[in-house]
C-alpha cells in the first residue's frame, strides 16, 4: 500500500524535519537541548573566530560549526517502493564524536526524534487511508 511517491515525498520531509529537530531547535534524539559547550570552545565560536564557520549557528549550542554536516544529511540513493534511507554521507566520523561528547544525533535504534516519528506515523496513516478508500468496493487483498 505505501508506495514509490509516499516514500519519496515523506523521505524528503523527514530529512527536513530531522534537520530543523537537531541543527535548528539545537536538541538530541532525545528531544533534549543540547549542553553547553566547554567555556574555551563556547566563546570562540559565539565570537565566530573559526574559519568557513556557518555564522548562524554562533549562539547556539547546535551541532553545526561549518555547516558540512548539516548539509550533509540528506536521502541516500532514491526511495522506492519499500522505503528510504537517509544520514550523513561523507560526515559520519563527526557523528561518532560528538556522541562521545553526549551529543547524541542518534541513540542505539532510534534514529529519529518523536516529533519525526509522530510526522511519519501521520502522514502513513493519511496515505493508507487514502489509498483504501480508492480501492474500496474493488475486493481483492491488500498489502500493508
Amino acid at each position: 500500500m505505501l508506495d514509490f511517491k509516499f516514500f519519496s515525498t515523506v523521505g524528503v520531509e523527514v530529512v527536513n524535519r530531522y534537520r530543523k529537530h537537531i541543527f535548528d531547535e539545537g536538541k538530541d534524539i532525545d528531544g533534549k537541548k543540547f549542553k553547553s559547550y566547554s567555556d574555551e570552545y563556547g566563546s570562540r565560536k559565539r565570537a565566530k573566530k573559526y574559519k568557513r564557520q556557518a555564522n548562524a549557528f554562533a549562539n547556539t549550542t547546535s551541532p553545526v560549526l561549518t555547516g558540512d554536516l548539516y548539509r550533509d544529511f540528506k536521502l541516500i540513493g532514491m526511495p522506492n517502493d519499500k522505503g528510504f534511507s537517509f544520514g550523513t554521507v561523507s560526515h559520519g566520523g563527526k557523528v561518532e564524536a560528538l556522541k562521545k561528547l553526549g551529543r547524541n544525533l542518534y541513540r542505539g535504534n532510534k534514529v529519529l526524534p518523536t516529533p519525526v516519528v509522530k510526522y511519519f506515523e501521520k502522514e502513513m496513516k493519511k496515505y493508507g487511508d487514502k489509498q483504501l478508500k480508492k480501492n474500496k468496493g474493488k475486493g481483492g487483498t491488500f498489502n500493508i
